[in-house]
């Protein structure tokens, strides 16, 4: 989608992250929240901080995918803070 905004065969390309390329001019939409979901009996359903995940494993998707992107520079935020 961006090579068509790059090479002028489209005026605008929505993404679900940001683009940091030369000539290339983004802005935010929206911002969504994300949950985590666990089922009831899990010892995270009564837990609410986020240190808690530090030490879980994740399914989440393929590299490439839009939000891969955003769980990865979440995970990296968080890894930041503790």
């Amino acid at each position: 989608m961006l090579n068509t905004v790059e090479s002028r065969l489209a005026d605008i390309c929505l993404s679900s992250h940001p683009i940091h390329k030369k000539q290339i001019e983004w802005t935010t939409l929206k911002i969504e929240p994300l949950y985590v979901v666990v089922p009831g009996h899990h010892w995270l359903a009564i837990r609410s901080k986020v240190k808690d995940l530090e030490e879980e494993e994740f399914i989440c998707f393929k590299k490439g995918y839009g939000l891969r992107y955003i769980f990865d520079e979440m995970c990296y935020f968080f890894s930041q803070l503790f």
